[in-house]
């Protein structure tokens, strides 16, 4: 079920030209990703979610963004569109809505001095 909402949302984002110039990963990043300095976004499941009955589900998701030292200012404005765009008033398909639950967290910086930028989602999808 959330592997299909990471993917609605990955679309979404696509849609928006939100994803232009990340590497888009879901659920982890890898070594390679993280060693190799480039921008990327990670979209993984965020927890246990919201109340969800037979009518409504609502599960939690996290895209947390990842971008080199020169580029944090842009990063930050990037997030800043996301998190806009997903709390317009169209919304895919495939779920209800997305409602941000929080304001972006960061930027933080790894050892490397690269920032991480993450915001929570909260997918609500018809149940079943």
């Amino acid at each position: 079920m959330s592997v299909v909402l990471i993917d609605a949302l990955e679309s979404w984002l696509a849609a928006g030209n939100l994803l232009d110039g990340y590497t888009v990963a879901k659920n982890r990043w890898t070594d390679a990703q993280e060693e190799s300095g480039a921008e990327f976004i990670v979209i993984r499941n965020a927890g246990a979610g919201g109340n969800s009955n037979r009518l409504l589900k609502q599960i939690d998701l996290r895209v947390i963004l990842v971008a080199s030292p020169d580029k944090v200012v842009a990063a930050q404005n990037r997030m800043d569109e996301i998190v806009d765009y997903l709390r317009a008033a169209s919304q895919p398909p495939t779920v209800v809505k997305y409602a941000v639950t929080n304001n972006p967290v960061g930027p933080l910086y790894m050892t490397d001095g690269r920032a991480v930028i993450e915001v929570n989602v909260r997918a609500y999808q018809e149940g079943s």
